[in-house]
């Protein structure tokens, strides 16, 4: 079941007040004429458009968890709420937003239809929303690679904490040092910061070619 405890873990992107969130999405998005009360005053962008089909995502997702009937087989059938969530989703994601809360939707699905034995991307009411599952595909193999060498994907400054999907962000030591002690930094500040104690775990011999000089390859 999707309870609705679970609403309180989607952060500050997500709206506390599903209804009052959708009120305002449907005015941008022009939907349900809640929109003909503003006439021609809104000026939005293409972005603005799309955040707002991601927000509408989200606030349906959580009107979705609040409802008794939230992990059933009938919401998976019939739950108008559920269906706008992903169909929100997709469409962002078709316009080029990849947010997290997408991620979150489209886990929700399928393990709903896991639980009750349904076919997610081929039946007839999720199948069609080849965006979202193909970027969801991605994404959990991503996060694979990351469980596999998470130091690639973490800033090394122990303090840091940066973390990111593309390995490609970080900026390697472009010493001699080996390659499991290799490590990346999400900027020169966290390089300089950490010198002293990559320099610990060197051989003698290699530190004057190593990372206190701050050459950087990109990892790609």
């Amino acid at each position: 079941m999707q309870g609705a405890s679970s609403s309180s873990q989607h952060g500050c992107a997500a709206p506390l007040r599903p209804d009052a969130a959708l009120l305002f999405t449907d005015i941008v998005l022009k939907r349900n004429r809640a929109h003909e009360q503003m006439g021609s005053r809104l000026s939005l962008s293409d972005k603005d458009h799309v955040h707002a089909h991601a927000a509408a995502s989200l606030a349906s997702l959580i009107k979705y968890r609040l409802k008794p009937t939230a992990g059933s087989l009938l919401a998976y059938l019939e739950d108008a709420d559920l269906l706008h969530a992903v169909t929100d989703a997709d469409t962002a994601i078709d316009n080029g937003f990849r947010f997290a809360g997408a991620f979150e939707v489209a886990a929700v699905v399928l393990q709903l239809g896991e639980a009750h034995a349904q076919d997610v991307r081929g039946g007839a009411r999720f199948g069609k929303y080849k965006q979202l599952w193909r970027a969801y595909d991605v994404r959990q193999r991503i996060l694979e690679k990351m469980r596999h060498a998470p130091s690639r994907y973490t800033c090394a400054e122990p303090s840091c904490g940066f973390r990111s999907l593309k390995a490609h962000q970080f900026r390697r030591c472009a010493g001699p040092c080996s390659p499991e002690v290799k490590p990346g930094y999400c900027s020169k500040a966290c390089q300089r910061k950490d010198w002293a104690r990559h320099k610990a775990v060197l051989p003698q011999h290699n530190h004057s070619n190593c990372g206190h000089t701050h050459a950087e390859v990109r990892n790609h």
